[in-house]
């Protein structure tokens, strides 16, 4: 038998992993897109190209060729985006080739073709292709005469956006003798211009497409038209006077009558006449009319005349007809218009702008509870908007009570508020004092009532317990007032109430040990705070201030925005310290500590009050001794020798005494004593020293010596200064030679100027003629003359 086979089937399933060996294709082969020019960017389309891979792999998309600054694509979705406005007169179309980086095979499908066709829109207005130049014609030119013709390019790419019309606008009578075709642009005359005096027309051309929006271009054509017709200078058509003066009170109403132009030599009425205002009207406040008997009539327009705003108005009126008919030296004339003032304004108070926090209109002042009559409180002012007497205002004070009128007066001219009683006694009931101020200014020209204002003016009383320091450093007082009002303005900015500056002084204190002084480099702003709602004056102790100023973070807030403004350093807000401070009671060591702190300061008063009186002491002993030398020099310049007569000794009664010679010697001898003591300093200034007082007085040794001290009584002598000298007499007082010389000088003939002469010369030898006991009882003398 042949051999059996078995068959058996089996699935296989193979799985082709991708390559990536395919590149990308564009779906279509060209894209296709209208746009409006003048379009804002955007996005415009978007291309796509396919891979076959299956495998995901990434595209990047580029343009090729076409114009890059006009469009861009994004490389990663393919979107194109116009990158500027597109303009129709420049391209219509545009074509871009994009492609893909994967794909630069150039083969079909590698690249794909996008159009792009741009949409005209009318954006170019007409243009005039040559300026229109002035024309002149005569007023005889006839009826459809062409004047000139213009012309006019649109410049945009399709109908009827480049479709071009013409028109004549504008105001006034042009339109009434020109026009102009519409499509050739043709400027011809319309009617017969001797109708009209003007000589010169303005002709607005206004050229126009038909596009949607429609665009336009203006241009202007002047015509000139002469007139031929002419008349003799003196017979023209002109104003009666070329120069018109009036006044106008300043408070006329709307469409016064100011003054009528008469017009002289006037045409027929088939001739116009017209007048118009050239000058002098630039806030058209007149205007001129040409009335029924054809004159030209000035009024007023608007009522806003103000002679305070300006005096006088100059204005200049023309008259116009037919060119040949006018008279030119007539043809215009100057109005000179005077405001006339009146009393129209009231006086209007000046509120400080600090005062500004106030609820309503008001004025504060405040005054010492300690004032003297007489002080100035506040000055009030007003300004007036008139001029000249109009202006001038007088104050007046009135009062809802009498008590506070009884208080003040004022100044009707200055403003100033001054007292006329303390407020050392006001009940507290009348505080504040409440008044209120007018102000008036003098009547009118008319005699009816003047102007008058008022505001409320209150005043409070300041003490103690109202008052507070700001004290500042590096800052004067002088200079601290210039900035007085900013000080102010801050605050009452942080504070929210009405601060007033009572003074502006250097900054007083008080050292530890109790003793007062001042400081000119710090400044003291002494200032207290108002209620705005009550009018009252706050003291310390009040919640607003305590809050507001004094707290701690008030105080550091004011401290802050002063120094920063005004460059300043403030030490403190604090109260006037007014006393020196207590001196807490010292306990143990401490007490004996300031026993002895002044113990320094006391030793050092002693040692200049010695020193003082040393100086002092110095100084007169050294007066004494000049003056004790000089009056010894002065005695020293008077060196006497005295000549003495012969002494004789009786022989008989010593016959054993020895006859001997006795001389002067040239020194001076105390006279006033036995002792030698001439060189003794006497300090007494009244005593004189030179002269002797005691005429005839006993010597001390004994109520009659042989030998005396005595002054030659000569008239001469009794005016000439003699030194007491010694002199040999008799016992008894009777035995004086009288007819002895002046034992001390005489005066010579020949002095001059009063200098005095003296003379010294030896004595001759004494003879004894008298007993010894006589020379023994001498003996005393003797001894003072040695």
């Amino acid at each position: 038998m042949g051999k059996e086979f078995r068959i058996s089937t089996a699935t296989v399933t193979i799985h082709v992993d991708d390559d990536g060996d395919e590149m990308p294709v564009f779906k279509q082969f060209s894209y296709e897109i209208n746009v409006r020019e003048n379009s804002p960017k955007s996005k415009l389309l978007r291309v796509e190209a396919v891979d076959p891979d299956t495998m995901e792999k990434h595209i990047t998309y580029y343009i090729k060729q076409g114009p890059y600054d006009k469009f861009s694509i994004d490389p990663i979705t393919g979107e194109i985006f116009a990158t500027q406005q597109l303009d129709y007169e420049e391209a219509s179309q545009h074509i871009l080739i994009v492609g893909t980086e994967e794909n630069d095979s150039g083969n079909m499908g590698s690249t794909t073709t996008v159009v792009i066709n741009v949409i005209d829109e009318n954006d170019i207005p007409p243009i005039f292709s040559i300026v229109p130049r002035p024309i002149r014609l005569d007023d005889t030119t006839h009826v459809g005469f062409v004047l000139t013709q213009l012309h006019a390019v649109d410049s945009d790419g399709t109908s009827p956006g480049n479709k071009v019309k013409y028109e004549l606008i504008g105001r006034g009578k042009a339109y009434r003798y020109f026009e102009i075709h519409s499509d050739s642009g043709v400027l011809t005359v319309k009617d017969d211009l001797r109708k009209e005096m003007d000589s010169e027309y303005q002709l607005d051309i206004r050229a126009y497409d038909l596009g949607e929006p429609s665009l336009e271009q203006v241009a202007t054509v002047k015509v000139y038209v002469d007139h031929v017709a002419t008349v003799p200078p003196d017979m023209g058509v002109g104003f009666a006077d070329t120069d018109y003066t009036v006044e106008v009170s300043e408070n006329s109403p709307a469409g016064k009558e100011i003054k009528e132009l008469i017009v002289v030599n006037k045409p027929n009425e088939l001739i116009p006449i017209t007048c118009e205002i050239r000058n002098g009207n630039q806030e058209k406040l007149f205007e001129v009319i040409t009335t029924k008997n054809r004159n030209c009539l000035l009024s007023l327009v608007r009522p806003n005349l103000d002679f305070e705003r300006l005096k006088k108005y100059e204005i200049q009126v023309h008259l116009l007809t037919l060119p040949g008919l006018i008279s030119k030296k007539r043809s215009y004339t100057n109005v000179k218009v005077n405001i006339l003032d009146e009393n129209d304004n009231k006086p209007e108070f000046l509120v400080p702008s600090h005062q500004k926090v106030a609820r309503g209109k008001k004025l504060y002042g405040a005054i010492s509870e300690n004032a003297q009559i007489g002080t100035s409180i506040a000055q009030i002012q007003a300004q007036d908007a008139d001029s000249g007497h109009f202006g001038e205002i007088r104050f007046e004070l009135d009062s809802d009570n009498s008590v506070s009128t009884s208080y003040f007066k004022i100044d009707a001219k200055s403003g100033i508020i001054t007292n006329i009683l303390t407020t050392e006694t006001v009940s507290p009931s009348v505080l504040p004092f409440r008044l209120n101020v007018q102000a008036r200014d003098t009547l009118t020209v008319s005699g009816g009532n003047p102007q008058s204002s008022y505001i409320p003016l209150i005043i409070n009383v300041v003490s103690s317990i109202h008052r507070i320091v700001l004290v500042m450093e590096g800052i004067t007082p002088d200079k601290a007032k210039v900035k007085e009002l900013e000080i102010i303005e801050i605050i009452q900015d942080i504070s929210h109430l009405i601060i007033g500056i009572e003074k502006i002084t250097p900054h007083h204190f008080f050292h530890p040990n109790g003793t007062a002084d001042t400081n000119y480099g710090v400044t003291d702003v002494w200032f207290y705070a108002i209620d705005p709602v009550t009018d009252q004056i706050l003291d310390r102790e009040s919640p607003k201030v305590a809050e507001g100023i004094l707290s701690p973070e008030g105080s550091k807030t004011i401290s802050y925005f002063v120094s920063s403004k005004i460059s300043v350093r403030v030490r403190e807000i604090r109260q006037p310290i007014l006393k020196p401070p207590l001196q807490p009671a010292p306990v143990g060591p401490l007490q004996a500590e300031q026993q002895w702190a002044t113990f320094p300061a006391a030793l050092v008063a002693l040692a200049g009050l010695i020193f003082i009186v040393g100086i002092m002491a110095v100084s007169i002993v050294c007066y004494k001794w000049s003056r004790y030398t000089a009056y010894k020099n002065q005695v020293q310049r008077f060196t006497v020798s005295r000549r003495y007569e012969p002494f004789y000794v009786e022989s008989s009664r010593s016959p054993s005494l020895k006859q001997y010679e006795t001389q002067i010697l040239q020194m001076r001898v105390n006279a006033d004593g036995d002792n030698n003591s001439d060189l003794h300093v006497d300090l007494n200034l009244n005593r004189n020293h030179m002269y002797n007082n005691d005429s005839g007085t006993p010597t001390p040794n004994g109520p009659e010596s042989d030998m005396n001290y005595t002054n030659v009584g000569s008239t001469r002598a009794s005016r000439t200064p003699i030194l007491r000298t010694f002199q040999h007499h008799a016992t008894s007082p009777d035995q004086v030679d009288p007819s002895m010389p002046n034992p001390i000088y005489e005066r010579s003939d020949d002095d001059e100027d009063g200098i005095v002469s003296i003379s010294s010369e030896t004595n001759d030898n004494v003879h004894f003629q008298q007993p010894r006991e006589f020379v023994t009882g001498s003996r005393h003398n003797r001894r003072s003359l040695l």
